[in-house]
């Protein structure tokens, strides 16, 4: 990228319009929509970018596209499985470290962490009852006497493997609510 910017900037571009491109298309279907998130390849091709090059610039022709298509994927997809929250807090993460180095704010970041945050609410209020708690229904009850959360961190390797298997029993387990409630908390302290 340093010896010869143009080129790297319109290969960037190039491969961030196709997933643009690709994303637009599943949100344009009902059924696509549900599963709209982005792969691991292009989540990984993110931070990437937000490493390569200059978070500075106010305009840049990689980051400026970048920050949009990560923004419209928090906006736009909705969470209907487990992974795909965990999928948007590690997008909010990379989109959120893009503009505090810049010292701004990306609101989308902000939305996404308070709709996780009240959908945690929501399953552990005590009157939840039997009602449909969206993509948290799988999840067993934590008994009353059991409230301790396992301080373990979100397996960045289960989320962003290659094959996805998202019918893993890790994105059913207790483990795994309690790692993603414990970096949508530290992510919280950063903002």
């Amino acid at each position: 990228s340093p010896l010869i910017p143009f080129y790297s900037g319109m290969l960037s571009r190039a491969r961030l319009e196709r997933e643009n491109a690709k994303f637009r298309i599943k949100l344009k279907d009902a059924l696509g929509k549900a599963d709209a998130w982005p792969s691991s390849r292009p989540i990984l091709l993110a931070k990437l970018l937000s490493m390569v090059y200059p978070v500075t610039d106010k305009r840049h022709p990689v980051l400026t596209p970048l920050s949009l298509f990560l923004a419209s994927n928090l906006t736009f997809c909705p969470i209907v499985k487990p992974i795909h929250a965990a999928k948007g807090l590690i997008i909010s993460e990379i989109l959120h470290n893009i503009h505090s180095r810049s010292g701004r704010m990306a609101p989308e970041t902000l939305s996404f962490a308070e709709k996780l945050l009240e959908d945690f609410v929501h399953f552990i209020s005590l009157n939840q009852g039997n009602e449909d708690s969206g993509w948290m229904k799988n999840f067993p009850r934590r008994k009353k006497s059991s409230r301790a959360a396992c301080n373990t961190l979100l397996d960045l390797q289960k989320v962003l493997a290659p094959t996805e298997n998202e019918d893993s029993s890790y994105f059913d387990s207790l483990q795994y609510l309690d790692s993603l409630l414990l970096a949508l908390l530290k992510f919280l302290q950063k903002v």
